[in-house]
């Protein structure tokens, strides 16, 4: 799943990615501006954090990792 850890409803990125989690497996992705709401949050696992601003190449990468389950405990991040 892919989300902001912003997002326009009554719940928070963080809460809505742990609901889900807890009924299916899943890896969380993160894409934020806010990358201190997701490392401060209560964080699901696996979880991991593309911050703004971002690559579209970097997202294809991510995701791609994530669907083949290539992925490590590990921070994804791109300095401005």
């Amino acid at each position: 799943m892919v989300s902001d850890t912003r997002i326009e409803t009554w719940e928070d990125g963080l809460t809505v990615a742990n609901r889900i989690l807890a009924e299916r497996p899943a890896v969380a992705i993160f894409v934020t501006d806010e990358p201190e709401v997701f490392l401060a949050g209560d964080r699901p696992e696996p979880a991991y954090l593309l911050a703004n601003p971002r690559s579209p190449k970097m997202l294809r990468d991510v995701l791609r990792r994530a669907i083949s389950g290539g992925f490590s405990a590990e921070t994804f991040s791109k300095s401005p």
